[in-house]
C-alpha cells in the first residue's frame, strides 16, 4: 500500500525531496525575485514607467547617485520620484518601498 499522493516517488524519494526542498528554495529565491513584477496592492495611484524603473533599481540595492547615472536623471529627481512613491504607498523608506512592491 503506497501513498496515493506520492505519483511516482518511492517513500525514499520523498524524504530526501523534502531534505532538499529548503537548499532549492533558498537557491532559486534571488532569481524569482528579480523575476518578479511590481505589486500595486493598497496603491491607489498608479505609479509611472519612470517609478517603477526606480523601484527595480532600488530593489537591486542601487544608490539615488547610480539610479541618477543609469538613467540619465538629476539625482534630485531620482529624489522626487522616491518622495512620490512613498506618498503614493504609504511608506517612509527604501525597504519599506521594496517590501510595498515586491514582497
Amino acid at each position: 500500500a503506497g501513498n496515493s499522493t506520492a505519483g511516482r516517488f518511492a517513500p525514499g524519494e520523498i524524504d530526501a525531496l523534502a531534505r532538499l526542498q529548503p537548499v532549492a528554495e533558498a537557491a532559486l529565491s534571488p532569481l524569482l525575485r528579480a523575476r518578479r513584477g511590481i505589486h500595486r496592492i493598497g496603491c491607489e495611484e498608479r505609479l509611472t514607467y519612470r517609478e517603477e524603473q526606480i523601484a527595480r533599481l532600488v530593489r537591486d540595492g542601487r544608490s539615488n547617485k547610480e539610479i541618477a547615472r543609469d538613467l540619465a536623471l538629476g539625482q534630485p529627481t531620482v529624489k522626487t520620484h522616491l518622495m512620490r512613491m512613498y506618498r503614493k504607498l504609504g511608506v517612509s523608506n527604501r525597504t519599506e518601498l521594496v517590501g510595498a512592491l515586491f514582497l
